[in-house]
């Protein structure tokens, strides 16, 4: 259809960056010890914070949230599709990313998240991805499990 559902929001700074990493820890907080799948690794992040380390965002300069309409069909694909895209591009501008699940999680479900973006109304999360230069430089990719095909 084209219908270009996905815009963007680019949080430029640092300390913003910080801000929403810090929402989102709270909102671990806020998940740990209730019959959520991820309550049990969420005490480790909270722990992992408490001690200076940032597990949600890896000390990443900046972030790229994709936001779609709400309640669209379509629009979580167009937006995976959209970041992949950036994600396969970064590199030759020597740009480093990363998906940020555990933001984007937060930021659908948790109301101080959510209002701290203060997305335009009738707009969701779709996903983040944390971007910036990279401290290290790769040499190849991470190993691979072997794909599985079923040919028929």
């Amino acid at each position: 259809m084209n219908s270009q559902p996905v815009q963007w929001f680019v949080v430029y700074d640092e300390k913003e960056v910080q801000r929403l990493a810090e929402l989102t820890i709270d909102w671990m907080r806020y998940i740990s010890g209730s019959k959520t799948p991820l309550s049990a690794y969420a005490a480790r992040l909270v722990a992992a914070w408490e001690r200076g380390i940032d597990p949600i965002c890896w000390n990443a300069p900046h972030l790229l949230i994709a936001h779609i309409p709400e309640n669209s069909l379509t629009a979580p694909t167009d937006a995976i599709i959209a970041l992949t895209h950036f994600d396969i591009a970064a590199p030759a501008f020597g740009v480093g990313t990363c998906w940020a699940g555990f933001l984007a999680a937060a930021a659908r479900s948790w109301k101080p998240m959510h209002e701290a973006l203060a997305l335009p109304a009738g707009r969701a999360v779709a996903y983040v991805m944390l971007f910036g230069y990279p401290q290290y430089k790769t040499y190849r990719i991470p190993r691979r499990n072997p794909v599985k095909i079923i040919w028929r």
